[in-house]
Parts: structure tokens; sequence; C-alpha cells
């Protein structure tokens, strides 16, 4: 059984630091062996985090993929793509899957659309195998809507996990719909917008387990929720 190596995106004014730190038992003891490679976001925080974050992590420096203009444009993502690009070129061994929280989650799926879509961007075309997208939404840049006009249109196999409390529930559910739904596994928990805890015994730990343990042990055969 080979080691999955995710490359895994923070949320919006965190690091990659903090991120480690939500994962620590998202999946405690799987018989699989995962790295997650945790990178901070491409520029510093353009504000103060939510409030929780300065509580639960004070005097730490923040970072964000993007800020937003007035009509929703997103101010740098030209370079976190291609910041992202070279990180995903020097990986070695190569990521099997790529990990997004929040404002990480949004940058996923967009990954998601040019790994899964010739055409599109080479440099992330067949990157991945697969997405794990937690608190997720639909990018909000007019430039990017295109992209998720058809549900089932993304490719790629995702695991997509959010909270019935959380305020972007309905946006995470709409995401999820833009992907193939014969390679999409939900998780829908009762908490707000974080990283839940996934029980050993309960069935989404063995859902989520097995769609890992199925890119473990298949070095090409594509997850289906069918299998």
């Amino acid at each position: 059984m080979k080691k999955l190596r995710l490359l895994c995106l923070p949320g919006w004014r965190t690091n990659a630091s903090i991120l480690r730190t939500q994962l620590a038992g998202f999946l405690p003891g799987p018989e699989v062996d995962i790295e997650f490679d945790t990178i901070d976001g491409t520029f510093p925080a353009s504000g103060p985090p939510d409030e929780a974050i300065r509580t639960f992590f004070p005097n730490e420096d923040y970072y964000e993929w993007w800020d937003r203009d007035q009509d929703n444009t997103y101010k740098g993502l030209d370079e976190t793509l291609d910041r992202v690009a070279g990180i995903i070129d020097k990986a070695d061994p190569p990521y099997d899957g790529v990990l997004g929280f929040s404002q990480g989650a949004g940058l996923t799926s967009l990954l998601s659309v040019y790994c899964s879509t010739p055409g599109e961007d080479a440099r992330f075309y067949k990157k991945f195998r697969f997405a794990i997208l937690i608190a997720g939404f639909p990018p909000r840049d007019p430039s990017l809507r295109a992209f998720y006009k058809e549900d089932g249109s993304i490719g790629l196999p995702s695991i997509h996990i959010w909270g019935t409390a959380d305020g972007l529930s309905m946006a995470s559910a709409t995401l999820a719909r833009k992907f193939d739904q014969k390679s999409v596994l939900l998780h829908i928990h009762q908490g707000n917008h974080v990283v839940p805890k996934l029980l050993k015994d309960s069935e989404a730990y063995q859902s989520v387990h097995g769609f890992l343990k199925h890119y473990a042990t298949e070095p090409t055969a594509q997850w289906s929720n069918s299998l």
C-alpha cells in the first residue's frame, strides 16, 4: 500500500501550522499512510482573521490566497496559481491529491476544474487523482463563474465535507453538485465552519478511509461511489 501525499491549502487568514492543527483529529489512526503537506497562503492577510482564529492562535502570521475587490474580482489569484503550479511541479514524489479548507477549498475547486479539463491550464491538468473540499464554496469572481454553470461538470473524484450550522453550507452543497456525482463522496456533519473530527467507528470515517485506501492500493483506477 503506497503512502498518499496531499497538498493542503489553509483557510482565509490562517496559515499552514493552523491547518495542521485543524487536521490533527480529522482522520485518527488510518490504515493508510498519509502525508499532509500544508503550505501558507500566498499573501500576508490584508486584515484581521476571524475572532476564533485570533483567540485560539494568537500572535501568528496569517495569510490568504487572494483578496476581493468590490466587484468580487480576486486580487492576486494569478500570483497564487503561479506559486501553486511551481510547488506542484517541484513535488517529489508527486502529490496524489489536494485538500482545502474554506478559502483553500475554493482554490481547490478551481484546481479541480483545471486538473480535469484539458485545454484550460496545462500546469494543473491531471496533476491530482482526487480532491478533498472542507467547507468549500464556488469562487465568487465573475470571471470564474463559467466553470461552475453546469452540474456534474468537474470530473475529478472528490470528497465534500461541510456542517449544517455553517453559514456557507448551501454554497458547499452547490459546489458539490458541480462535480461528477459518480465519483463524489459527501459527509455532512452537525457542526459549523470547522474541520470535523471523524470518529474511528463512524460511518463517515469508514467512507472517507475507504476512499483514501482505494487510492493507496489502486495505482491507476478511479474511485466511484458504485464500488
